[in-house]
């Protein structure tokens, strides 16, 4: 591997946290917004119910719309926070919807430590470095500081779920006479004047202090909003703290209290009416919680128009969803990840390995080294087209191998993968990250290992690829592949025959009768290039080679001999007789195949893969690695599958796409079976790839079948895989693949329409 260079963009960090909670409890809910309070980010951190036989959802949308399961909406919620760690205050294990979150989840008892049996100690970074910070940039001989503390009293903060929830909760008293003593803060009370005049950022509160260093873009679709809801309702409460944590600018109020908020009303409508092009204004909505009725939402709702406080007011009958991946239609919520301490970090690896120094908190130092925060990375390798940065997130196999080969920690300090690249766990002013080599192949081992498959090798076809890639050069120069003389020319050569120079000239000239230049018909000068550039190629990667045909006096036998075989003498290569060479200007030039071609099957029906993976290369923007032909094991069955790819487009989640190739023949019963649980069990894409015209009618029906079992399939057919580079563009350009959440996605769609008819494709909702 050598010497190679890496580049990351790096992003110090407050550790996500999620609380589970596994019912709605009052005074364990309390006792989570108090450990938020505390924690730097905390108010990053969603909260997640999972028993809602007692939640209360009011509104015509969950009678005459299909509900999503609560569960389900948990899920997503989880999957947007991509929380790293989940503190689960049960125990028992989560459900099984919540699975893929299980080795990521420790109980709440890890929240806390006591290294030295005296005291405990937050585990994760805390707010009193935060403060210890403030205290010496704002207020320390300061008589005017710029910055205004206030809290709601501890007993009115626990008398009230929601305004714990809205401005923080201290555990104990001590804090709050620390903030009165070194900060100057000062208690108020949530009364009818108050509300009156309430002004965003007019002070801060003790939760809104852990959000310090910490930047979160704002919603897209629901930037500001009106949150109506019962202040005791657990799951109102916690619906409130969740979209606050993903962005969203809230003004909250309940059926009681709402008139007194008419000045506050008319600040906040007028700071949320803001251009967002030229011919768009954002208007604040006012949503509801689960268990506001629909009447008391329209009578707020009029209230506030009869008042004229906002000029356009649009209602929301629940709480927005995120992660719903609607082709062609935006999330109504969508969390970034928290921005603190950014920066760029340079390695050279020596052989893969190497050290990475990242940014760090600055309010951070030494004697904090007991205390957690975390870093994200997104890597840019530059040289090395074998190393894998990207891998598939939630998978416990995948996370378990970035714990081994990144960072130098286990357990809850383990590094992990997230959304959008990796994740590596520190302590105190130590930015440094360890980092070791992760190849494509290790990337496909661990996915399968966390989806319940055993990899066990590359196979005989694989190795034979891998060895023909290197041969080449590149994927890229496998494209000589899409030509169907070349190919018809490999498989006559594989026995050890040659053919004449002009007859390969003439075939591979003949296969290029619809060729186009840049989308125009070509002269008779531009094909030719075209005729030569491909057998240069191939002849560059020893796929073909240039030579003679001599005949032996002796035994009268005719060889083929490669220029350079032969110099004034030659040696038969039957009988071995030293013969002189005749002169070359009365010989005919031959072509003829070497190394893996020269022997029959050496390819091991590879061809097909080659294509495939050329068309990916270049479909998903050269942003692909791969593992060849491999053997795995499901249930003790073992079996082959042709490829795997790992796609992992920039800003988006890397996907998986795995491969069964054939020549032209249709799919056995039992490969279709093995196919079938292979898709179920992985989740990821399975692309079906033949060299022929389509598939037969026995196999689309099988496509059809899968694709009613949820499983998502590509299917590539001749008429793909041999588009040359600017045909693919063009061919992509025309079909909009913008519109899809990804690029994959998009080809699942459009192969489906192209192979299974329209018909199938409207039946199941299935456009471009």
């Amino acid at each position: 591997m050598g010497t190679t260079t890496i580049e990351a963009r790096c992003n110090a960090r407050p550790t996500r946290l999620a609380f589970i909670l596994p019912k709605p409890d009052r005074d364990l809910m309390l006792n989570v917004i108090s450990r938020a309070t505390t924690l730097w980010g905390g108010i990053f951190n969603p909260i997640i119910i999972l028993d809602d036989a007692t939640r209360v959802a009011r509104g015509v949308h969950y009678e005459m719309l299909p509900p999503q399961r609560y569960i389900e909406r948990q899920d997503d919620i989880l999957r947007s926070f991509d929380p790293d760690i989940l503190v689960n205050y049960s125990d028992g294990p989560l459900p099984d919807a919540l699975k893929h979150f299980q080795h990521r989840t420790y109980p709440a008892a890890r929240l806390d430590r006591n290294p030295w049996g005296r005291q405990k100690m937050s585990y994760f970074v805390d707010v009193y470095p935060i403060l210890d910070e403030l205290w010496d940039r704002e207020f320390k001989g300061n008589q005017s500081p710029r910055i205004k503390l206030r809290f709601l009293e501890k007993a009115a903060s626990e008398a009230s779920l929601f305004l714990a929830a809205r401005y923080g909760l201290y555990p104990n008293d001590d804090t709050y006479d620390f903030l009165t003593k070194n900060f100057a803060a000062e208690s108020f009370a949530y009364d009818a004047e108050f509300k009156a005049s309430l002004k965003p950022g007019a002070f801060h509160s003790p939760l809104s202090l852990t959000g310090f260093h910490c930047i979160t873009r704002r919603q897209h679709v629901h930037s500001h909003a009106f949150f109506l809801l019962r202040p005791e309702d657990p799951f109102d409460v916690m619906e409130y703290w969740n979209l606050r944590a993903a962005g969203v600018a809230l003004l909250p109020f309940t059926l009681e209290d709402f008139r007194e908020f008419e000045n506050p009303i008319r600040d906040f409508g007028a700071a949320s009416a803001y251009p967002i092009n030229d011919t768009v204004t954002n208007m604040p909505t006012i949503i509801k919680a689960p268990s506001i009725t629909d009447e008391e939402h329209e009578e707020v709702t009029k209230w506030i128009d009869s008042q004229g406080l906002v000029t356009q007011l649009s209602r929301m009958g629940w709480v927005p969803h995120s992660r719903r991946d609607m082709y062609g239609v935006g999330n109504e919520l969508d969390v970034d990840p928290i921005r603190g301490f950014e920066g760029n970090a340079v390695s050279v690896l020596n052989d893969g390995y190497g050290k990475l120094q990242g940014p760090k908190p600055s309010f951070l130092t030494g004697q904090h080294h007991s205390q957690h925060w975390s870093m994200d990375m997104s890597f840019y390798a530059f040289g090395n087209s074998t190393a894998s940065y990207r891998l598939p997130w939630l998978n416990a196999g995948c996370d378990a191998l970035v714990g081994h080969r990144i960072g130098s920690n286990f357990e809850m300090d383990a590094s992990h993968v997230s959304r959008e690249g990796l994740v590596s766990q520190h302590d105190g002013d130590d930015g440094d990250v360890r980092l070791s080599p992760i190849t494509s192949i290790d990337v496909v081992r661990s996915f399968l290992t966390g989806s319940g498959i055993q990899y066990l090798r590359s196979s005989s076809p694989g190795l034979a690829l891998s060895r023909i890639v290197e041969m080449m050069g590149s994927l890229r120069n496998c494209e000589i592949f899409q030509n169907i003389a070349v190919r018809d020319l490999l498989e006559d050569l594989a026995t050890g025959k040659c053919r004449l120079a002009g007859e390969v000239r003439g075939a591979v000239k003949k296969s290029l009768r619809h060729y186009k230049y840049y989308d125009q018909e070509p002269t008779p000068a531009q094909v030719s290039e075209k005729v030569n550039d491909l057998l240069g190629r191939a002849i560059d990667a020893k796929v073909f080679r240039i030579g003679l045909q001599f005949q032996c006096s002796r035994c009268k036998r005719h060889h083929w001999y490669a220029v350079t075989e032969f110099a004034e003498n030659f040696n038969c290569k039957s009988c071995f007789a030293r013969e002189v060479t005749p002169r070359l200007d009365t010989t005919d030039w031959y072509y003829a195949s070497d190394g893996l071609f020269r022997s029959a099957n050496k390819l091991d029906g590879n061809m097909t893969v080659l294509l495939a993976l050329n068309f990916f290369e270049h479909m998903l923007d050269h942003d692909l690695r791969y593992a060849p032909s491999f053997e795995y094991k499901i249930d003790n069955n073992q079996n082959e599958m042709d490829f795997g790819i790992i796609s992992a487009t920039m800003f988006r989640e890397v996907e998986t796409i795995f491969g069964e190739s054939k020549s032209g023949a249709s799919l056995k019963a039992d490969e279709r079976a093995k196919l079938k649980t292979f898709g179920e069990k992985t989740g990821s894409y399975m692309c079906f790839c033949t060299l022929s015209e389509e598939f037969s009618d026995e196999d689309k029906n099988y496509f059809r079948e899968l694709y009613e079992a949820d499983v998502k399939i590509i299917l590539l057919t001749k008429h793909l895989l041999e588009m040359d580079y600017f045909d693919l563009l063009k061919y992509k350009n025309d079909k909009h693949p913008g519109r899809s959440k990804t690029i994959p996605d998009w080809l699942m769609r459009l192969t489906i329409i192209n192979n299974l008819g329209e018909d199938f494709a409207k039946q199941h909702h299935l456009w471009l």
